[in-house]
């Protein structure tokens, strides 16, 4: 580590076994399927993660979305939800190793940006793990909102987690 830096974490070859590894990533949009595997088999925490969340994910209409085709490159499992109807670049995913027992679309609170508002949404998924059951929801928040108002855009998703009991990750 150079001097007057923390000591960083490895972030080269596989965690440890006895831990479950999570990583989120934004696709920005990607549509090259081969874009996305490149970038991710050069991370390889990342790449022998045990659930990846994406945001901004791409798919064609009729198609399979990068997230199911990352999924099926590594045997793993994964729910998808497009942000709506028509739209084609802007969806979440869970890809999974573990199975994936349930997923649902939870719709967040939304704020009136005037430019570009988007209304925002959580998938919801139910994953069973060597431990038990794992509730996981991957968002993806405005950035152009302030952080009280981003807990508030989540309050629907804080509101179910709290009912439930388990290991739960938002």
């Amino acid at each position: 580590t150079p001097p007057n830096l923390p000591n960083l974490p490895n972030l080269d070859g596989a965690p440890p076994a006895d831990t479950i590894s999570i990583a989120s990533l934004n696709l920005d949009h990607q549509t090259s399927f081969e874009k996305v595997v490149h970038d991710f088999e050069a991370a390889p925490r990342v790449s022998h993660a045990d659930i990846i969340l994406l945001q901004e994910v791409s798919h064609v209409e009729g198609g399979p979305s990068i997230a199911s085709r990352l999924a099926d490159r590594l045997g793993y499992q994964v729910a998808f939800a497009p942000e709506g109807k028509n739209v084609y670049d802007r969806g979440l995913a869970v890809v999974s190793k573990f199975p994936i027992e349930e997923s649902k679309v939870e719709w967040l609170t939304p704020y009136n940006l005037v430019f570009k508002t988007r209304h925002r949404f959580a998938l919801a998924v139910k994953l069973r793990v060597p431990s038990g059951e794992l509730r996981i929801w991957n968002a993806h928040l405005d950035t152009r909102i302030n952080p009280e108002q981003r807990l508030g855009q989540l309050q629907p998703v804080m509101d179910e987690a709290a009912k439930l009991t388990g290991p739960r990750l938002i």
